[in-house]
């Protein structure tokens, strides 16, 4: 029914009644499909916090039957974090389960990763943790039968750089272990300069062309117009590697208004903010940008009344104009390109 588009709520809020009453028939793969039906539900714009809520009680109230296994938690932790679902006390399962060795218990470097990166979205604050996944895959990438595959790999460390951990051995061995081919980079240093320029023309011209401009994005920048600012949107950082959603000068300072839709924080309540979206807005800042969040929400409440909604940003901007930015922040590549 889910992948016909047919997973109805009532229905699903008929199967989870009959869960919560007795648990004949519901097992760590019937509650995983369950999910999945949530999650495809959640993907069509139907989002029900009541239901990931009971299913999370389900589990916690219940862990010798969904969490028989280790890698069972994976299978479950997987859909509350693809649904950005927040629910502290499972989450706390999935930390604590990673605070002892992983390997010890069976899990593999991609089920540890399903278990990380959803505490990592949602900002679990989990040290111990992140020291034992580090730990682990510090042992797997010093053997040379490694199964750390490039996307698990990528995921366990960008997951890691959300939680605030760094372990610069686990860098270092992570970055040396797939250094690109010597006769490779022989090739591309031999192509003629004016074939690389081109090149990186072309690149730098779809990028552009690929960008899609919300009417949100254009409310927020029309706003900032009619306050006598001169806002750019989706302009380019110097290192084309960011295209910011609105920018803007303010004096001698550099400003980043980043208009965030549901999808930059959590759907369940209280809303928090993805670890996706405070990472770019720590790259912004390592950039030189002051940054603005503009939360969809708050917008909604002040979008109708003109004179509420610029005064809600300008709110905004003054408050990043005096707050202190780190003077490392204020790295080489600050600034617009060609600017």
């Amino acid at each position: 029914m889910a992948t016909a588009g047919q997973a109805h709520v009532d229905f699903l809020e008929a199967a989870m009644a009959q869960a919560q009453q007795q648990r004949e028939g519901w097992n760590t793969q019937a509650l995983s499909r369950f999910l999945w039906a949530l999650v495809t539900m959640e993907a069509g714009g139907h989002y029900s916090q009541a239901l990931f809520e009971q299913a999370a009680s389900l589990c916690t109230r219940h862990p010798h039957v969904f969490f028989a296994r280790p890698a069972d938690m994976a299978s479950i932790m997987w859909p509350f974090g693809y649904a950005r679902h927040y629910d502290p006390a499972l989450y706390s399962v999935a930390a604590a389960m990673l605070e002892q060795r992983p390997e010890q218990h069976g899990l593999s470097l991609a089920q540890t990763a399903a278990l990380l990166v959803p505490l990592a979205q949602m900002q679990h604050a989990c040290p111990a943790a992140c020291r034992q996944v580090a730990e682990s895959l510090k042992l797997s990438l010093a053997q040379q039968s490694s199964e750390a595959s490039f996307a698990t790999l990528s995921s366990l460390l960008w997951s890691l750089m959300l939680l605030g951990y760094l372990d610069t051995a686990l860098l270092q061995a992570a970055f040396s272990r797939d250094q690109p081919d010597p006769e490779a980079v022989k090739v591309a240093d031999s192509l003629p300069r004016d074939f690389r320029e081109h090149a990186l023309k072309v690149w730098r011209q779809q990028t552009t062309e690929k960008q899609v401009i919300s009417d949100y994005q254009q409310k927020v920048l029309q706003a900032l117009s009619d306050m006598g600012l001169e806002p750019q949107i989706e302009r380019k950082t110097r290192d084309w590697l960011f295209s910011i959603d609105v920018c803007l000068k303010l004096g001698d300072v550099l400003v980043a208004v980043e208009v965030n839709g549901p999808l930059h924080y959590s759907a369940s309540l209280p809303w928090r903010p993805t670890g996706k979206k405070l990472l770019r807005n720590a790259f912004l800042a390592r950039r030189g940008y002051r940054v603005v969040d503009v939360a969809w929400w708050q917008w909604e409440r002040v979008r109708v009344d003109q004179d509420r909604a610029q005064q809600y940003l300008r709110d905004l901007l003054e408050d990043a104009v005096v707050t202190p930015l780190d003077q490392d922040h204020w790295a080489a590549g600050a600034g617009l390109h060609g600017s």
